[in-house]
């Protein structure tokens, strides 16, 4: 018996407007109204996940950063976090700026920038239609390494962007020697940067351990390179239709939608709604 949803948010529960589908709001609802606990993992902080948290209700913990951070916001409890030391950041944030590269960074509750680019720029745009509980907290640091010598705060993960993948692969050559650093896609064109050792399938086992959940009673939903470990750990491992092959691979099954609907359909598959 399934007794725990994992869900990813881009790509797998978010729709191409950034958005839950209606139908799949509704029928994850009625799960959790029967005692299903919905859990998000994501590469996002909960800064810019918390939106979809409370538009559904949950009270779960959030798996956010790849794994890097669990959290209950009801008790605002940071149930695990693995962030970068203050000289682990320093060198990634200096070879990303001598690189050349735009680059976001997230702390628990802000996300940081030099610039208001990439989607932090949609973001911000997206802050003044949110109700104020739902609002992300954004910082536009001029320069990040003034910031870690004088300031620094706690740091989950690092997201390189770039308009060509050639820059990032260059990226992920360099960031790679650092001993104690991983990398990982979650998306098109963007690169997430964290602590070595750190993925959504041991995050997962985690809240499985606070929620008395095995793997066998879970199910995980995902379509990228950062859910392989979290599709592959769950009792049910599902991909999108348009799944990268590492999580296609990582899978039980593999949907023919994608994009919130997958979603639906898997729910549809493996639950039974009583109306």
């Amino acid at each position: 018996m399934i007794k725990l949803v994992a869900l990813d948010l881009d790509g797998t529960l978010l729709n191409q407007n950034r958005e839950i589908p209606k139908e799949t709001k509704a029928r994850l609802i009625e799960l959790r109204n029967q005692g299903i606990q919905i859990v998000l993992a994501t590469g996002r902080t909960f800064e810019s996940a918390k939106r979809y948290y409370y538009e559904l209700g949950l009270d779960t913990p959030l798996i956010g950063c790849n794994g890097g951070v669990i959290y209950q916001p009801n008790r605002d409890e940071l149930i695990e976090g693995a962030a970068f030391t203050k000289e682990d950041f320093y060198r990634v944030a200096a070879a990303l700026t001598e690189l050349g590269v735009f680059y976001q960074y997230y702390g628990l509750h802000c996300i940081y920038t030099k610039r208001l680019d990439f989607g932090i720029k949609r973001w911000k745009c997206e802050n003044t239609d949110l109700p104020e509980k739902w609002q992300m907290q954004i910082r536009v640091v001029e320069d990040p390494l003034l910031w870690t010598r004088e300031e620094y705060h706690p740091i989950y993960k690092i997201l390189a962007r770039s308009s060509s993948q050639e820059k990032l692969d260059e990226v992920a050559r360099v960031i790679e020697q650092m001993e104690g650093i991983d990398t990982v896609s979650s998306f098109t064109l963007g690169l997430d940067i964290g602590p070595a050792d750190c993925d959504k399938g041991k995050a997962l086992e985690a809240v499985g351990k606070v929620l008395g959940i095995q793997r066998e009673e879970m199910m995980a939903m995902g379509d990228n390179d950062n859910d392989q470990e979290m599709i592959r750990y769950a009792g049910i491992g599902v991909a999108m239709s348009d799944a990268t092959e590492a999580a296609k691979a990582a899978a039980d099954y593999c949907m023919d939608l994608s994009d919130g609907p997958g979603v639906l359909q898997a729910l549809d598959r493996f639950f039974q709604i009583s109306r």
